[in-house]
């Protein structure tokens, strides 16, 4: 199976990525690096596509190639009910949402055609990655992960990070956990496909 590089994208705020592959070193297998990014608040489309491909082409091991996985929003914020100003402020807040997550996408997209590491790009929507991986809310995501990597993560609450990696010492921020989800979701999905296509 081919490499996953996953990303929890935003258009401003942190990125999470993670670099997911079966057939990495026992010490890390399968989570190889992981990590973040941010374009910062005066970000373009551009800024963001540079930053996406830097970490593509950063992030695959040498003589790799890699499927380019990102989260997608196929929600919307609920606003029934809402009226008056209260709504005119959710109703804001969710087309600037839907218009920097579009862009997003937009940009992980051009990256991935142009990066010459990426086999293939998949985008897969953040309800539905939650939904396959078991759970919806961040801390019961976290709870998973520590069951799926045993020894090596525990679950903490803190600010931004339900999760705690015991081997390099650090918090592991809300966009990586997301990230680890999805890789983990396709990786799923792919040993699937792979083994239908052997009995086939």
């Amino acid at each position: 199976m081919l490499p996953i590089l996953a990303f929890d994208l935003s258009w401003s705020g942190p990125t999470g990525w993670v670099l997911y592959d079966d057939d990495a070193l026992p010490v890390h297998r399968p989570l190889v690096k992981y990590g973040e990014f941010e374009p910062g608040r005066t970000n373009t489309d551009i800024v963001l596509f540079e930053c996406i491909l830097d970490a593509i082409n950063e992030c695959v091991l040498p003589g790799k190639s890699v499927i380019a996985v990102a989260e997608i929003t196929d929600w919307h914020r609920n606003l029934k009910g809402l009226k008056g100003k209260q709504f005119d402020i959710q109703y804001k807040i969710e087309r600037q949402a839907q218009f920097t997550l579009g862009s997003a996408k937009a940009s992980f997209n051009l990256a991935c055609n142009i990066s010459p590491v990426v086999v293939r790009a998949v985008l897969i929507g953040a309800n539905e990655a939650k939904r396959e991986f078991g759970a919806m809310r961040k801390d019961a995501c976290a709870s998973l992960l520590v069951e799926e990597y045993p020894g090596r993560f525990e679950r903490h609450d803190k600010k931004n990070s339900f999760l705690y990696d015991k081997l390099f010492k650090c918090d592991i921020s809300d966009h990586i956990s997301d990230a680890m989800v999805i890789a983990s979701v396709v990786a799923k999905r792919e040993h699937q496909a792979s083994l239908i296509k052997a009995q086939s």
